[in-house]
């Protein structure tokens, strides 16, 4: 209320880009209350002759009044129109790369999560079923006011976190036969992915299939990590690995469904990536959507009517959901919630997985020596006297230890690695956690053979990086 009651007292002074921007981030954070709302809908229809189109994607989807108005609609159609008659209708003029920095009466790097379902319709692309969205949205971590989280940043501003989500289910639209003739049973290729807006790590194995596109606004952001473009070069790339297909032509002959879901409106360069697939694999079945933040229940001011940080810190309700861990693009998996003790998605998630698995014995703590060996090694030193940054937390089993790396991201596993003088190679994640496993055990393993009768350790040759191994050298 605050910063509401002076931008309502100034709103005449403000052109339609300030309105669209005051709208998105007030509904953003899910505290655009009635009175504010009004007033911007109110100056919005006053002005609705002069809207450029970024301010034109804003204003559609943030749910004011003047939102829906047949003018703005009307616009946003046309430029949709305008988009599609230059962009590519074959796979081989994608392959050639798009550049819509020409369209200079069209300078937008994205449609608004309205234009973007309508642009989708238009190529017979339709938005996925409610069961799908509920279940996705489970996936995307919340903060307390009901907004996706965000990076933590100190007491500068904070980055939002951005997901898509997908699940997915290829087949071979004509079954492989044997020497004899008869088909072959072949099961599906089937699971679910969430991926994170950002960059993740190179994979030698990546097919290329798909191409980003080069916007109108901000045309130097490399739109290949956005967190939806990921997921759709994925799924290329699995079905190439599991045998379905081996080039761009092979594409045809699979069929299936996938869904995804994307936890923000998707840049341009992203909705081209979701017609490219659909033209590449045109015989699976594709749905494609995007929520954000205010489609949460409660609406654009329901943070104004829910409980507070300091309620949820204090464990009078649900803990903050942990962010999602990948494993290859085959499972979704969380940590553990450490707050609050009411049943969620991620125990529910995780009896779910027991069941399909045999029962593990409980691990032994590591011991303490091993414990202060490992999370040296974690922090080596590295050239210019740049230091390892993997936290390891309160990790005290093996098990403990493989979920805090799996929670850190490539570049840091891979200074870990640089520290010991171990090669760093293209790969994904999992491998990388896997190799540093394989490392930290080798520490362990030489931290207990150097026990020495007072139990203690010389981590000199761990944090400096001196040694050609992690080897843990007996006080002398």
């Amino acid at each position: 209320e605050a910063i509401s009651a002076p931008s309502i007292v100034r709103i005449s002074s403000l052109d339609m880009r300030d309105i669209s921007n005051i709208a998105f981030a007030f509904a953003t954070l899910r505290v655009l209350d009635e009175p504010l709302r009004n007033a911007l809908s109110a100056e919005a229809l006053r002005k609705i002759s002069r809207v450029e189109p970024q301010s034109l994607a804003f204003l559609t989807e943030v749910g004011l009044d003047a939102s829906a108005h047949p003018a703005l609609v009307a616009q946003l159609d046309s430029i949709i129109g305008r988009l599609l008659e230059v962009l590519p209708r074959t796979l081989e003029q994608w392959r050639r790369g798009v550049d819509l920095r020409s369209l200079k009466d069209i300078r937008i790097d994205h449609l608004g999560s309205v234009g973007t379902r309508l642009m989708l319709q238009r190529v017979n692309i339709s938005p996925p079923d409610d069961n799908f969205i509920a279940r996705a949205v489970k996936t995307f971590p919340r903060g307390p006011s009901g907004d996706f989280t965000r990076r933590d940043a100190g007491a500068g501003p904070q980055q939002r976190r951005i997901f898509a989500y997908a699940e997915y289910r290829f087949l071979r639209a004509v079954a492989p036969t044997t020497s004899s003739g008869q088909a072959r049973d072949r099961p599906p290729v089937e699971g679910r992915m969430l991926r994170e807006h950002g960059f993740q790590g190179l994979r030698m194995w990546q097919k290329g299939w798909l191409k980003a596109v080069t916007l109108p606004v901000n045309p130097h952001v490399d739109r290949s990590v956005c967190a939806e473009f990921q997921v759709f070069n994925e799924l290329c790339d699995l079905t190439s690995q599991q045998g379905l297909t081996d080039s761009m032509e092979d594409c045809a002959g699979v069929t299936g469904t996938v869904k995804v879901l994307v936890s923000t409106t998707p840049c341009l360069s992203c909705v081209c990536a979701v017609m490219q697939f659909a033209l590449l694999f045109a015989r699976v079945h594709l749905e494609f959507g995007c929520v954000q933040p205010w489609h949460a229940e409660g609406g654009a001011d329901g943070a104004l009517r829910e409980a507070s940080l300091a309620s949820l810190a204090s464990g009078c309700d649900e803990g903050p959901i942990e962010a999602a861990v990948w494993h290859g693009g085959r499972e979704v998996a969380r940590r553990p919630a450490e707050i609050g003790t009411k049943k969620g998605y991620e125990e529910e998630l995780t009896e779910q997985l027991q069941e399909r698995q045999p029962p593990v014995l409980v691990e032994e703590p590591l011991a303490s020596a091993k414990l202060r060996a490992i999370q040296a090694a974690c922090q080596v030193r590295l050239g210019g006297g740049k230091v390892a940054r993997v936290e390891l937390g309160s990790a005290a089993t093996w098990s403990e230890v493989r979920v805090a790396l799996e929670l850190c991201t490539c570049n840091d596993l891979a200074d870990v690695l640089r520290g010991h003088r171990q090669a760093v190679r293209p790969e994904m994640q999992p491998e990388r956690v896997e190799k540093v496993m394989a490392l930290l055990r080798a520490v362990a393993a030489q931290a207990s053979e150097g026990m020495d009768p007072t139990g203690s350790y010389n981590f000199a040759s761990v944090a400096s990086g001196n040694s050609s191994s992690p080897a843990l050298e007996r006080k002398k």
